[in-house]
């Protein structure tokens, strides 16, 4: 999975500008898979993207929900571009 999250301009009357976008792709694919054009993430300009919150759960809150051996992920490419 890549995802781009281009965050908002805001006008001087503090209104959030709808030019953001969020284009998601899966499995190498070429053209986004889902892709989000024309909305407002913010209406503040001292609101930024500076980090990364990431989360990985097999899902319940029961010792069912566990693995039944050890799992691993594996995660790489992450990225944060500030311009």
């Amino acid at each position: 999975m890549k995802q781009r999250v281009h965050l908002n301009s805001v006008h001087s009357s503090g209104h959030g500008n709808p030019d953001d976008w969020i284009a998601v792709w899966f499995d190498g694919a070429h053209f986004p898979t889902f892709n989000i054009t024309n909305a407002a993430l913010r209406k503040y300009s001292d609101i930024h993207i500076d980090g990364i919150y990431f989360s990985k759960s097999f899902g319940g809150h029961k010792s069912s929900w566990a693995t039944l051996h050890n799992a691993y992920t594996l995660y790489k490419n992450f990225e944060v571009q500030v311009n």
